[in-house]
């Protein structure tokens, strides 16, 4: 097994699927996974009060304008 194997592949999957066990476990009703953070996280707009789910994406002018890489949705 090769070092990116056992030491980021491994731990990430592992990780989570620790993470979706504890929402069953939880009753969550929805879990939104993404790449990155990034794909997310970069909208000033968006209300800090407010939940991130599967409508929250980062806003791709915005990141042109910071010139930050934005996942296209």
């Amino acid at each position: 097994m090769g070092y990116f194997q056992a030491e980021v592949i491994e731990p990430a999957v592992g990780g989570t699927l620790n993470v979706l066990k504890a929402c069953v476990e939880a009753k969550v009703k929805r879990v939104v996974f993404v790449s990155s953070g990034t794909a997310v996280s970069m909208n000033p707009s968006w209300p800090k009060d407010q939940v991130m789910d599967e409508t929250c994406w980062s806003d791709k002018d915005y990141c042109r304008s910071i010139q930050v890489v934005c996942i296209e949705k």
